[in-house]
């Protein structure tokens, strides 16, 4: 076996230098798409693409500056700074003044004050001074994010004379380049520190440096083919994707730890030549069970509709097969090279250890809950059913505060952008005219600024722009003057038409009809839930519509769309996609267990104290923290995966107690003292490998960590106390009798 062991290193070793290419390349391609965090599947992000495809509405940044007013010379300075500068990522720039010079010259003649009431909100602040720069961007911007944010701020600061710290930046490539950029600092900045975490704690178990050494190997091989699978995949990167090299580093060191527990059992009996070969045989059922299960776990999540979430499931769950792999493949040959080693220089232990933990601990755990099982069953019960009714308070949720937290830069930029500018979040209400040739054209016109003027009446506070903004505004009295004004008004635009669609991004036009664009802005940090105020834009337009004649609301209908009814929507789809992940995962790992623990009874069994942490855990959420991110979403079916590994060592001891003729009391006893110190090592190793993401700038990867721990340490008071409980009751008696 210790030519097959080194045969396995020399081809790791070999394969080392691809997937480190694989990982190198995998993490150069991070590219978070913000709207990638929505669901795909979604009518809102289908209206969205039809949305793009009508107005060819270009991505922009939003840029303004603390003292940045209509008065401001750097304003002018910093836009023909930037347009000189002939960057292939820029289209434009579109300023405050320069709108409103437009509106209050000729040929639209808006008074000062009647053009800064038109841009409150969307290009002036609600103070009527502060205003904005619009960075318009070319496709080029999409390739690298942060390079134009980079160039950005260089020329605000170089030739406009803007302090760093008091530049605002908001816009979809701001979060996009702000999410790759938290992403790769979480991979950066914490793979390390917890890498060595692990390995801490683990190595009481490892107890040998040669070991640790061929553990850590092994890992971080598994970590880096991960990543080189998302290369090789032809997939990108992304901020979930950021937190699976050490999920795979925990679950292969957790997995270790579990098999040299077998290998460590067997050596003082066994001795150094069979004892290697006989954790492999008693241990490859249960660790492959074990890590199977966090696979199917982790896989459910490719059911999701969430695009880096899908991504997860899919590149994770084919990770965990490279580290069932890995574990039975080199690392029992890593315990023949080591147990070697260590006998010829006489460190074989002659009687078994199980680590610190004496013999006496876990008797003085096992015999009260075997005595009082009862009454453990029911307060468990009870405690799970308290918790759990917090379950229907929670709800999805896609704010900026659920990506970024709030001493970010980006969170306090949209935050001093909605004070002093005006709300970011759009919505696009396009008004659909079915057949325009039937009315003037400035009748449509006129339905459109009633409808705009409706929106701007709303409690909430937003921003409105249309078409309408853009266009002399025609007297609107029935003197002869404005008469004849309105009807050549109505020949001009009509004659500029096709020139009006081609020059503007607020009228299109789809086969026969005509689509008119109002551009609204809501806040984003409000506190309002999204869904009411979708909810609020389409009542105040309803009720609008329904006060204008009924021949004209015939002759038009209203399609809502933009970021926000997107967001909106991917509420309640986050909460179907947690429902059917964790019910997918939980029924594929029963049928698992069943057939490998061949017992439907012990299947069913092994999967009731793992519903204590899910139900505990997210019921607590649902009374304290009910919103859940994608991140948190995610967290349900990984925790049951991981948390089931214990309670399948668990019962492949109890059971091995029973074939050597144990009463099920006895046998738990038994199954405590074999593995009820791996038990704690491997969820103290998986629980502190995770935490340490708790500090990560992208919100998402940290509340994951957090929560993947809390999951895991419910699971193990689970399994140390629930389940031995029932299994000194009536059920073990049932397990007892089955003898396959």
């Amino acid at each position: 076996m210790s030519r097959r062991a080194i045969l396995c290193l020399v081809v790791m070793a070999a394969l080392f230098p691809v997937v480190l290419y694989g990982a190198y390349r995998a993490l150069w391609s991070m590219n978070d798409d913000a709207v990638s965090w929505t669901g795909s599947n979604l009518d809102s992000r289908r209206r969205l693409e039809w949305f793009d495809a009508h107005f060819a509405a270009s991505d922009s940044i939003l840029v303004s500056w603390n003292g940045c007013t209509l008065d401001d010379a750097r304003l002018d300075r910093f836009a023909e700074s930037l347009e000189s500068g002939r960057y292939a990522w820029l289209d434009r720039v579109v300023t405050g003044r320069q709108i409103l010079e437009e509106l209050t010259a000729p040929p639209y003649g808006r008074h000062r004050a009647e053009a800064i009431a038109q841009l409150r909100n969307v290009m002036i602040g609600p103070d009527g001074e502060t205003t904005c720069a619009v960075v318009i961007l070319t496709d080029a911007a999409k390739e690298n994010g942060r390079e134009v944010l980079r160039e950005l701020r260089a020329v605000a600061q170089d030739d406009g004379g803007i302090d760093a710290e008091s530049l605002h930046l908001a816009g979809h490539l701001v979060e996009t380049a702000t999410i790759n950029s938290a992403s790769l600092a979480t991979l950066k900045r914490l793979s390390l520190p917890s890498t060595l975490l692990v390995l801490i704690v683990a190595w009481p178990f490892l107890r040998s440096l040669r070991l640790a050494i061929l553990v850590l190997a092994t890992a971080s091989f598994c970590e880096c083919a991960a990543l080189a699978l998302v290369h090789f995949g032809g997939s990108q990167m992304n901020g979930m994707l950021a937190v699976m090299p050490i999920l795979v580093m925990v679950v292969f060191v957790s997995g270790a730890v579990h098999l040299i527990n077998y290998y460590r059992d067997a050596l003082p009996h066994l001795g150094a030549a069979e004892a290697p070969l006989h954790a492999v045989r008693v241990g490859w059922l249960p660790c492959t069970l074990s890590i199977g299960t966090t696979a199917l776990g982790i896989g459910s999540l490719a059911l999701s509709h969430v695009h880096p979430v899908r991504l997860f499931g899919i590149y994770a769950s084919l990770s965990m097969l490279l580290v069932l792999a890995s574990l039975l493949i080199v690392l029992p040959g890593s315990l023949v090279l080591t147990t070697r080693y260590e006998a010829a220089r006489g460190r074989i232990p002659s009687k078994p250890g199980h680590g610190k933990f004496p013999s006496r601990f876990w008797e003085a755990v096992a015999i009260p809950i075997s005595r009082y099982h009862g009454a453990f069953v029911i307060a468990w019960i009870a405690v799970t059913l308290a918790a759990s009714a917090g379950l229907p308070r929670l709800h999805g949720s896609m704010h900026v505060s659920d990506f970024f937290s709030r001493d970010t830069r980006i969170f306090r930029d949209h935050l001093w952008l909605e004070r002093n500018v005006g709300p970011l979040l759009p919505v696009e209400v396009v008004v659909v005219f079915s057949d325009p040739g039937s009315w003037p054209m400035l009748d449509r016109l006129q339905v459109v600024s009633q409808l705009e003027h409706a929106i701007r009446t709303t409690p909430l506070e937003v921003g409105t722009v249309s078409m309408a903004a853009f266009l002399p505004k025609p007297g609107d009295s029935a003197t002869v003057r404005d008469t004849i004004g309105r009807t050549l008004f109505n020949r001009q635009i009509e004659s500029r038409r096709n020139e009006l669609i081609s020059a503007s991004q607020y009228l299109a036009t789809e086969g026969g009809r005509e689509l008119w664009r109002i551009h609204v802005r809501l806040p984003s940090l409000s506190g309002t839930r999204y869904e009411d105020a979708v909810a609020a834009i389409e009542n105040t337009v309803r009720r609008a519509t329904a006060a204008l004649p009924k021949e004209e609301q015939l002759r038009f209908s209203v399609v809502y769309t933009g970021m926000l009814p997107l967001l909106a929507d991917a509420h309640p789809a986050l909460m179907r996609d947690l429902i059917v992940s964790f019910g997918s995962s939980f029924l594929m790992i029963a049928v698992t267990l069943a057939a490998g623990l061949r017992s439907w009874q012990l299947g069913i069994l092994a999967m009731v104290p793992n519903l204590f942490p899910i139900l505990t855990v997210f019921g607590l959420m649902g009374w304290i923290h009910p919103a859940m991110d994608p991140g948190t979403m995610m967290t349900a079916s990984i925790g049951l995966g991981i948390a089931v590994d214990d309670t399948v060592h668990f019962l492949t001891w109890f059971r091995r107690g029973l074939a050597d003729g144990l009463l099920p009391r006895t046998a738990v006893r038994n199954a405590f003292q074999h593995c009820g110190n791996a038990m704690v090592r491997t969820t103290l190793i998986c629980g502190a490998g995770l935490a340490v993401y708790g500090v990560s700038s992208f919100a998402p990867a940290a509340r994951f960590g957090i929560l993947v721990s809390l999951l895991l340490a419910a699971a193990l008071m689970g399994v140390l106390m629930f389940l031995p409980a029932l299994l000194s009751g009536p059920l073990g008696r049932l397990v007892a009798g089955i003898r396959k």
